[in-house]
């Protein structure tokens, strides 16, 4: 099963990553059911900066390298993205 998700989530992305978002998960999942709160916590924090990085891949074209802090990310950086891909796509329909 965890090779099949990999897959997926590298189709969409690089191996780099996937293995990351997949690891992040993992561990999320691992603390939820012995049930430390505290450390799942922190793993979430680190599973939506793996997710911000997703988004900025497919969005930009490439995202800040894993082990990087993140700049802000507001509504005006997701704006220029989505009018982005809107621009792209525009082009590659006409």
């Amino acid at each position: 099963m965890k090779d099949a998700i990999l897959r997926i989530i590298q189709n969409a992305s690089d191996e780099k990553l996937s293995r990351e978002i997949l690891n992040i998960y993992e561990e999320i999942e691992k603390k939820y059911f012995i049930k430390e709160w505290k450390l799942s916590e922190l793993e979430a924090g680190h599973f939506v900066e793996a997710i911000r990085r997703f988004i900025e891949l497919k969005l930009f074209g490439q995202y800040t390298k894993i082990g990087t802090n993140l700049t802000s990310f507001n509504s005006s950086i997701l704006f220029l993205g989505v009018n982005n891909e809107r621009w792209l796509f525009t082009k590659l329909s006409h």
